[in-house]
C-alpha cells in the first residue's frame, strides 16, 4: 500500500476516505510525524480540504478540497523524510491548481538553530558515472568557523524496514526512480490519446503505481516486455482529467 500516492489520486478525483486502525498493533500506534506533515501540506495548497485525525493517530478522515495553489506559501517539512517526499506530489497537484503554485519547503531548520549562515552544496553522479547503482548515498560535511570539519555518511541500496513500523510498504520494496512513477501517473492523466513510454524493469513499487492508477483513474496500461533490451514498453489512453478550477477562475 502506498498511501501518499493514493492521497494524491484521491485529491485529483475528489474522493473522500476514512482509514482506521493505523498501526493499531504497533508499539507506537498511529500516523508518523512525516505523514501528518504531508497531510498538512495538502491542506495548505487546497481550499475546503478536511483532515481529521483522532487522538491516538490511528484514524484518519480525509476529504479532498479544490487544489488552489497560491504564492508565497511556506511548509516546514518533517526532517525524518527527504524533501523529495513532499516535493514529488506537488509536481502533479500543481498542474491541477486554480492558481500557479509557489511554495518554499523548509529541509534545513535543524541547522538554523545552531547557525543561520548555512550553505548546502550538492555534487552528485548518476547513471553510468555512478556505476548504475540501484541505490544512493549521501555525505554531509560541515566546516566550523574555526576550521574543524564534521561529517556524517549514509547509504541505501534497498529500503530498510522502520523499527517503529510503516503505514506504507513503498519503502520496504525495491527502489525505483521517482520519475518513473510520476511518468506513469502523468500518462494516465493526459488527454484521451495514446501515450507510450519505455522504462527499465518494473519494480514492485512501479507495479503498485499501475494498480493505483487502475483503481482510482480507471486507466489500464498495455505492458510489453522486450527481453532483448531488458526494457518494458507501456501504452495507455489517458483519462483526460482537466483542470476545471482554472477554467472557471
Amino acid at each position: 500500500m502506498n498511501p501518499r500516492q493514493r492521497l494524491i489520486l484521491l485529491t485529483l478525483t475528489s474522493t473522500p476516505i476514512v482509514i482506521e486502525d493505523i498501526r493499531a498493533d504497533e508499539t507506537w500506534p498511529g500516523l508518523r510525524p512525516y505523514e501528518v506533515s504531508f497531510l498538512r501540506l495538502l491542506e495548505k495548497i487546497s481550499d475546503d480540504c478536511v483532515v481529521k485525525i483522532n487522538e491516538t493517530g490511528t484514524k484518519l478522515t480525509y476529504e479532498p478540497g479544490i487544489v488552489n495553489g497560491g504564492k508565497h506559501l511556506v511548509h516546514d517539512c518533517d526532517v525524518s523524510r527527504s524533501i523529495g517526499y513532499f516535493l514529488e506530489p506537488l509536481f502533479m497537484l500543481g498542474l491541477f491548481g486554480k492558481k500557479p503554485l509557489s511554495i518554499r519547503l523548509k529541509a534545513r531548520g535543524i541547522f538554523n538553530r545552531l547557525l543561520l549562515d548555512v550553505h548546502i552544496f550538492t555534487d552528485h553522479k548518476a547513471g553510468a558515472q555512478a556505476g548504475k547503482s540501484p541505490g544512493y548515498g549521501i555525505s554531509l560535511v560541515a566546516e566550523t568557523t574555526i576550521g574543524c570539519f564534521i561529517s556524517a555518511d549514509t547509504e541505501v541500496s534497498y529500503a530498510r524496514g522502520d523499527e517503529e513500523g510503516e503505514i506504507e510498504d513503498e519503502e520496504k520494496k525495491e527502489l525505483m526512480p521517482p520519475v518513473d512513477g510520476l511518468l506513469f501517473i502523468l500518462c494516465a492523466l493526459c488527454p484521451q490519446d495514446v501515450s507510450k513510454v519505455r522504462v527499465g524493469k518494473l519494480s514492485p513499487y512501479g507495479i503498485e503505481t499501475l494498480r493505483n492508477i487502475r483503481d482510482f483513474l480507471g486507466v489500464k496500461f498495455v505492458i510489453k516486455p522486450d527481453p532483448s533490451t531488458g526494457t518494458v514498453t507501456l501504452k495507455c489512453v489517458g483519462c483526460g482529467l482537466t483542470n476545471l478550477s482554472r477554467n472557471t477562475s
